[in-house]
């Protein structure tokens, strides 16, 4: 199993127009990214074409199935394109699109089937935090994950991202998204229960109000 590396992920959502997108990647590609760093940005899906260049570029998002389903973008497309990452399971999918922890475990099944590698996101609402909920939302929604990548060395393409509501800004309040938030340790303990064999393979990416 390769070693593992410090994984940086930028998330812009949807921000910006085309001089944005021009201006930040230049800004991105000028930088000095150390050799034991992947960085990892994801531009609204309109603009994806646009900025592959010496990052690597996510997705922000994609649907599982090809055909009548408009206004998605596919995960088969999302390969054609030839982009290597994709974003599936954010907590703004689960929580205004109402996205199921079912319907992104599928999701994160046909993408490592095409060949993309997943930031699988997961965290709580705040509702759920009040209601001392973290560790239960969390290990039904990694679950979810887990029973997806079916190949242990699928894990070498997974990032577990932690991009709990409780901390977005206009999803939370202000003394929730200052609360010092590290469910780091639990979803290391999960992992570990659920895929017990393949854990040291998998990653994790912190998320916070601006990814």
């Amino acid at each position: 199993m390769s070693a593992r590396r410090f994984f940086v992920g930028g998330n812009w959502k949807a921000n910006g127009g085309q001089s944005f997108v021009r201006s930040l990647v230049a800004d991105l590609n000028a930088g000095n990214v150390p050799e034991d760093v992947e960085v990892v940005i994801s531009p609204p899906s309109l603009y994806l074409a646009q900025v592959r260049k010496e990052i690597a570029v996510s997705a922000q998002n994609c649907y599982h199935q090809d055909g009548a389903f408009t206004g998605e973008v596919t995960a088969s497309m999302v390969k054609d394109l030839g982009l290597p990452w994709v974003i599936l399971g954010h907590s703004e999918r689960r929580s205004i699109f109402k996205e199921s922890d079912e319907l992104i475990g599928t999701k994160v099944a046909k993408c490592l089937g095409v060949g993309l590698k997943v930031i699988a996101c997961v965290g709580e609402q705040l509702s759920e935090r009040e209601e001392g909920k973290t560790t239960e939302v969390v290990f039904s929604q990694l679950k979810a994950i887990a029973a997806n990548v079916t190949d242990p060395k699928g894990w070498e393409n997974v990032v577990i991202g932690i991009t709990a509501a409780a901390r977005i800004p206009g999803l939370c309040r202000a003394e929730s998204a200052n609360h010092h938030y590290h469910p780091v340790s639990a979803i290391s303990a999960i992992i570990a229960l659920t895929v017990i064999a393949v854990a040291s393979g998998r990653r994790k990416q912190g998320g916070g109000p601006n990814r």
